[in-house]
């Protein structure tokens, strides 16, 4: 959601900015999960992409030319993508900007 208020950085700045969606990826962030939801997450953790594969999307921005990419764009699985109905509305992303500044204790407009 902050990847269009990021992206209106002047290009002089060399700021460009994408919003990348690892997919559900197999990590230790349910190792204080008790049984049964364990058991649950367990049985279908098969179909869960490992770290490494979490990674190629972030990777993939990281190494393609800035031309190829679109600044504020939304990347899944390496492309270019439409995000959910909640991550294209402006009115939402401007509140999450302006609390995230607050929390941070910053003035970035």
């Amino acid at each position: 959601m902050l990847r269009e208020p990021l992206s209106l950085f002047p290009p002089a700045f060399g700021v460009t900015t994408y919003s990348v969606d690892p997919g559900v990826v197999n990590t230790e962030i349910t190792r204080h999960i008790r049984r049964p939801l364990l058991d649950v997450i367990k049985t279908i953790s098969m179909v869960f992409r490992t770290p490494a594969e979490g990674a190629y999307t972030t990777i993939y921005c990281t190494v393609t030319p800035e031309n190829l990419l679109h600044t504020g764009g939304y990347y899944r699985d390496c492309a270019s993508a439409k995000s959910c109905r909640a991550g294209q509305d402006d009115g939402i992303a401007s509140k999450l900007w302006a609390v995230s500044c607050h929390l941070l204790g910053i003035c970035w407009r």
